[in-house]
């Protein structure tokens, strides 16, 4: 499949234009987060299936998500099975233990729902350059100050992972090895304290570049401001459509 420039991969998806992405998208996920019920759920996670095949998302890096979300929803679908019951009989019952239908179905649209809201949000990430992504967030509205934070968190993650490499090799170098003990976890602060220190300092350091090249604070995209043409508003209304339609059925159970 062809590439673009920044790894974005070409696709439908690709050719929607950035707002009506973002509007659609993220108004997805806010609708799927409104759901309750597992069907409904269920439901939105084969809209967002659906979406990643249009938007040619990998399928090793659709697992990958998956696996990562399942992990999150691992301690809900394992504790509230055995935890929330309604008037239905258990599934079965061995002395204290019992498993019930409604904590084993909460639980299922707890991990349903999580499962559709990362793959909308990693088809918005991986089918959006992010520099159009930025500048359409700015576009939407959002300060200019909360649009920087977001490029720069991304732009200095790789640092910030790199110092913490180093800093863990100097330790590993130095005999340490984590135990369970008060020595390991006063050390453990005692690293982390100064990660936080030397962030700052590359915090300002940054902040005195930026100024010094004549940031004034605000968002400005270097790329021309795309035009919305009617089929890509028509997408967004109907993926918000769908989710309203998602909604009026969850109210019903």
């Amino acid at each position: 499949m062809a590439q673009h420039t920044d790894g974005v991969e070409a696709s439908l998806l690709t050719c929607w234009e950035v707002r009506c992405k973002v509007a659609g998208l993220l108004g997805a996920a806010v609708g799927v987060a409104l759901l309750r019920d597992w069907r409904p759920s269920l439901a939105a996670w084969g809209v967002a299936l659906i979406l990643s095949v249009v938007g040619q998302l990998r399928w090793r890096r659709l697992c990958a998500h998956l696996f990562l979300l399942g992990g999150a929803a691992l301690p809900f679908a394992l504790v509230l099975p055995w935890t929330l019951a309604d008037e239905r009989s258990p599934w079965w019952e061995w002395g204290p233990l019992a498993l019930h239908p409604y904590g084993v179905e909460v639980g299922a649209a707890i991990t349903l729902r999580l499962w559709a809201i990362g793959l909308l949000a990693a088809l918005l990430i991986h089918t959006t350059r992010w520099s159009e992504l930025l500048a359409a967030l700015r576009r939407l509205g959002l300060p200019a100050s909360l649009v920087w934070i977001i490029a720069l968190a991304r732009q200095y993650a790789h640092v910030l992972a790199q110092e913490y490499r180093r800093l863990r090799s100097a330790l590993r170098s130095r005999g340490f090895r984590m135990r369970r003990t008060g020595h390991s976890y006063r050390t453990l602060g005692y690293a982390c304290g100064a990660l936080v220190v030397q962030s700052v300092e590359r915090a300002e350091r940054v902040w005195a570049a930026m100024r010094c090249r004549g940031f004034q604070g605000d968002f400005t995209p270097l790329m021309s401001r795309a035009s919305c043409r009617f089929r890509d508003i028509a997408v967004c209304a109907s993926l918000w459509s769908i989710m309203l339609l998602l909604w009026l059925w969850d109210t019903q159970w």
